[in-house]
């Protein structure tokens, strides 16, 4: 019964969350609060323990300091020092520069590859 009690309560503040950001009142607040914060520091940890796993991965492709600030600092900061009831702030740093969800290709990597010939092969 605490556990239908406790998802419904959660759904129900959850499903607030497009309803109070852009303003920093009493529920963006209580919903930061509540929600938000518990939810980001699971992820905080959860991310601390994926960068240990990928740990062996990143380092040889000299990718560790991309890693742990996607896995580790950025939900951290999202923790522990944004603003509370700053709901605006939650989207990724790179998702509010360029205001779309579509990650950006740098064609020029791709001017270096040979083009394929068809007609060369037997």
């Amino acid at each position: 019964m605490k556990t239908k009690l406790l998802t419904l309560v959660l759904c129900c503040l959850t499903g607030a969350l497009p309803a109070v950001a852009g303003e920093r009142g009493p529920l963006a607040i209580i919903t930061d609060a509540v929600v938000v914060r518990p939810v980001s520091l699971a992820v905080t940890a959860l991310g601390a323990g994926l960068f240990v796993v990928a740990l062996p991965f990143s380092v040889p492709s000299k990718s560790t300091a991309a890693t742990a600030e996607a896995l580790v600092n950025y939900p951290a900061r999202m923790t522990f020092e944004r603003p509370l009831g700053d709901l605006d702030s939650l989207s990724h740093p790179a998702l509010a520069e360029t205001g779309t969800t579509d990650d950006a290709v740098d064609e020029s990597k791709f001017s270096e590859l040979p083009e394929e010939n068809p007609a060369a092969e037997p």
